[in-house]
């Protein structure tokens, strides 16, 4: 039930710690139950990205997430109908017979729960372990696979989708052309019923706003907010940083006539960085910003 090829995001569910979404070069993103590794669901398929997937993003409650990847598009999943196969993953501990596995798990502090049930599984010729009788007879979890997603849209940009966001109930994503756009999905032509089963291909968005930037035309460069989703910041490929407010004082807003790129909080440089800035972080306060580049050097500005 694993990936067949290369990662290119990992988020956790801000409502279950135990829960992980992965998103590949395979065209499939997946969910996992970190309890007892177990893949609970594979989003691919019928409706599903046709390029690699390159980055995820959970909405605040959990419920639904956000996709974008190398076919232009975006996509949000729900999880809502999801619920009991998630729970049934936490009931099912087919794991406790594999040696390796246990002995992983022992590594990461987790407990074995053996009990008077319990029934002896041989391993190899020279050692045996215990396992529950259900998970001998069923050793397998039943994988849910999701072809539908809740919306889509390739109505926001036109080139690779390298980092997708929910902000609220909004959506920020950006591409390889040197925009970000913070828009919101017409979920109206996302509402399932039984004479429309399916979504449409391309979903209707309002855009609320777009924020420019420059010499940031390649992929896998990622912005990020800070933990108020106040502040935005995005590294380019010549070793400089800007950082936006979102809350609606900066940027260029989709219904102004203000000059692009207008509003910016800070522009951060150094003579000595020059090479590309993938990723950037903030400090939990918000008052510090670090920067990882592709010459190895990590890069951090304080708020004076």
């Amino acid at each position: 039930s694993g990936h067949g090829d290369e990662i290119y995001d990992i988020k956790f569910s801000p409502k279950d710690e135990t829960l992980l979404l992965t998103a590949s070069k395979d065209e499939s993103l997946r969910l996992w139950n970190l309890k007892n590794l177990a893949c609970i669901a594979i989003f691919a398929g019928q409706e599903g990205h046709r390029d690699a997937v390159l980055s995820c993003s959970f909405h605040p409650w959990g419920d639904r997430f956000v996709s974008g990847g190398m076919d232009n598009t975006v996509k949000i999943w729900s999880l809502d109908h999801l619920e009991g196969v998630i729970a049934a993953s936490y009931e099912h501990d087919y794991l406790r017979h594999d040696k390796a596995v246990l002995q992983r798990r022992r590594l990461w502090g987790m407990s074995d729960d053996d009990d008077d049930d319990d029934v002896t599984v041989p391993i190899a010729s020279s050692s045996s372990l215990r396992c529950p009788k259900k998970a001998a007879a069923d050793s397998f979890f039943h994988t849910q696979y999701e072809q539908l997603p809740y919306f889509s849209t390739n109505k926001v940009h036109s080139d690779y989708v390298d980092c997708v966001q929910f902000v609220g109930d909004l959506i920020l994503s950006k591409s390889t052309t040197n925009t970000m756009v913070l828009w919101k999905a017409d979920l109206n032509d996302a509402r399932r019923n039984p004479k429309k089963p399916h979504p449409p291909k391309s979903g209707n968005v309002f855009a609320l706003k777009e924020f420019t930037y420059q010499d940031c035309a390649i992929w896998f460069v990622r912005f990020r907010t800070d933990e108020t989703c106040r502040l935005l910041a995005l590294g380019n490929n010549v070793g400089g940083i800007k950082v936006w407010s979102i809350d609606g004082s900066t940027g260029t807003s989709t219904n102004s006539n203000s000059k692009k790129g207008a509003g910016v909080v800070a522009h951060l440089t150094d003579k000595a960085c020059t090479s590309a800035i993938r990723m950037v972080a903030f400090s939990p306060d918000g008052r510090s910003l670090v920067g990882t580049c592709d010459d190895a050097t990590v890069w951090k500005w304080d708020a004076v």
